[in-house]
């Protein structure tokens, strides 16, 4: 049946977390803006590649400076906190659609640039670390 098929299209793309590369792909181009994309994404893609095969982790697009230039862009009069809105928006900018939706100062609606900076990383590191080589299942 069609919702069959669905369902097992669906467990194949979260196993194989084929929308994470994806979010990962167009988050590189986005930063890059590559005159040749698919020329960009076939070079992005060796390398992710070359780079799981030499065991290294996969490194996060945007460093800490980028992540509080970022903070910075949003919290234009410099009160040292953004709202939950902008905190949401930031992270989507970077194409970022996992990441914790109760960081810290959530509850005052205060996010800091050090709790915005965090959770980009954080963000970051948990959307790149599905790229690495899984653990073979031992017999």
């Amino acid at each position: 049946s069609l919702a069959t098929k669905m369902e097992e299209a669906h467990e194949y793309l979260s196993k194989h977390q084929i929308a994470a590369l994806f979010e990962h792909v167009t988050a590189a181009l986005a930063h890059a803006r590559p005159s040749d994309p698919r020329k960009f994404m076939i070079e992005f893609l060796e390398n992710l590649k070359n780079t799981r095969a030499g065991g290294e982790k996969v490194k996060p697009l945007f460093d800490e400076q980028n992540c509080q230039a970022l903070f910075r862009v949003f919290d234009r009069s410099g009160a040292g906190y953004i709202s939950m809105d902008q905190y949401r928006e930031g992270m989507r900018s970077l194409g970022l659609t996992s990441f914790n939706s109760t960081p810290d100062g959530y509850a005052d609606c205060r996010i800091t640039i050090d709790s915005f900076t965090r959770e980009c990383m954080r963000a970051q590191n948990t959307a790149y670390a599905t790229f690495e080589e899984p653990a073979v299942p031992e017999e």
